[in-house]
């Protein structure tokens, strides 16, 4: 069985980078995101968030017992274990500096399979 590496965006949304962070438009920031917001992987897989923040990142996946950290500008890999149970695990992540967390269109998840 060979592995495979599956990507993840991790983001900060800015709708319109020229309107400025104090106008009254309210939907100008939406924060930080992940793209997808789901990753399915296999047993061996290896999960990598493209860190697209100036910002280093910090996982935590409690249900698989993983965490894990980059620097600024350095994606985040972790490898799901071979001897993890297919289901699904939900996961944080956050900015390692500023601590603000990612969200996706729902809780941000690995699904083993």
């Amino acid at each position: 069985m060979t592995s495979t590496i599956r990507e993840v965006a991790a983001f900060e949304d800015t709708v319109n980078p020229l309107i400025p962070e104090n106008s009254d438009e309210t939907s100008v920031r939406r924060g930080h995101l992940v793209r997808p917001a789901y990753v399915v992987a296999n047993k061996g897989d290896t999960v990598k968030w493209l860190n697209c923040t100036n910002e280093g990142l910090t996982l935590n996946v409690p249900g698989l017992k993983i965490t894990g950290e980059s620097g600024a500008n350095q994606d985040l890999m972790i490898q799901i274990p071979s001897s993890a149970n297919t289901g699904v695990y939900d996961y944080d992540l956050k900015t390692k500096t500023t601590n603000k967390p990612f969200k996706g269109e729902s809780k941000p998840e690995i699904i083993v399979r």
